[in-house]
C-alpha cells in the first residue's frame, strides 16, 4: 500500500511540472499606414523567421483589420522579417524585427506606387473616309468638297476682318471706330 502511495504522489507530482521549461511566446501587432499615416484596411502582412529558432514555424499571411492591424500571435522570442503589401502601394520589407515575449509592435509605411506603365498616343495622320482633301490655309478644296463659303474672305487682312464686323454691328462709335 505504501508503495501505491509513493507511486501515486509521484505521478500527481510529475504532472503537475512540464518536462520541458515552456518558453514565453510573443504577439506582434503590425499597422500598416500610408504616405499620410492613415491605416490600410485589408493590407497582406507576411512575418518569416530569419533565426534558426523562429524559422521553424511557419506563419501564413495575415490581412490587416479596418484599423489597419494585422496580428500575428504564438511567435517564438527572436528575430523576424516582416513584409507589407497592398495593390497600388509598393511593398515594404522591414528586415531584423525583435519580437520578445508578450506584445510587440512595428509600423510600416508603404509609399504610393509610381507610374510602372507608359501610354504612347499617337495621331494618326491618314485621312478618314469622309474627310475632304484639304492643305492647310487653302480653302479653295473645303469649298469645292463641302460646298461651304466664309462669310469673311479667308484671305483678308486683320483691319478687313475688323471692318467687315463693325459694318454689321449698327450705331457703334467710339474712339477706334472707322468708318470707311
Amino acid at each position: 500500500m505504501r508503495g501505491l502511495v509513493a507511486l501515486f504522489i509521484g505521478v500527481i507530482g510529475l504532472s503537475a511540472t512540464p518536462a520541458f521549461p515552456q518558453a514565453a511566446r510573443g504577439t506582434l501587432n503590425v499597422t500598416i499606414v500610408d504616405p499620410s499615416g492613415a491605416v490600410i484596411a485589408g493590407a497582406t502582412v507576411v512575418v518569416t523567421g530569419t533565426e534558426d529558432v523562429t524559422k521553424a514555424a511557419t506563419q501564413a499571411p495575415v490581412q490587416t483589420s479596418s484599423q489597419g492591424i494585422a496580428t500575428i500571435s504564438g511567435l517564438a522570442p527572436g528575430r523576424y522579417t516582416v513584409e507589407g503589401s497592398f495593390p497600388g502601394f509598393e511593398p515594404r520589407l522591414a528586415k531584423d524585427v525583435r519580437v520578445r515575449a508578450g506584445e510587440n509592435k512595428q509600423v510600416l509605411l508603404l509609399p504610393i506606387a509610381g507610374l510602372k506603365d507608359a501610354v504612347e498616343i499617337v495621331a494618326d495622320s491618314s485621312p478618314r473616309p469622309g474627310d475632304p482633301e484639304v492643305l492647310v490655309g487653302d480653302s479653295t478644296k473645303l469649298r469645292k468638297g463641302l460646298g461651304w463659303e466664309p462669310e469673311i474672305p479667308l484671305a483678308t487682312s486683320l483691319v478687313e476682318t475688323l471692318d467687315s464686323y463693325r459694318a454689321r454691328v449698327p450705331n457703334v462709335d467710339g474712339p477706334n471706330t472707322r468708318r470707311t
